[in-house]
């Protein structure tokens, strides 16, 4: 099924506005803890990769699952 282009760009601009927002948030958020800007951008910046190889095994998994199918082929 073909979808027109708004709808991944509004999926698109959602999750980088959350992400900015998040970002943004923990950064205010661990600079009032007292961490310096070099400790605040390491943190950040291993919180980024942990959440790519979290999604990337994640979907992984999920694929190999036979009972977890985001959409069965009809």
């Amino acid at each position: 099924m073909n979808r027109p282009l708004w709808t991944f760009s509004f999926i698109q601009a959602g999750f980088w506005m959350s992400f900015c927002l998040s970002v943004s948030f923990a950064a205010v958020y661990l600079q009032g803890l007292g961490y310096s800007n070099g400790a605040l951008g390491a943190i950040l910046a291993l919180g980024s990769v942990m959440g790519i190889l979290v999604s990337i095994s994640l979907s992984a998994w999920i694929d190999r699952e036979n009972s977890m199918r985001v959409k069965t082929s009809s």
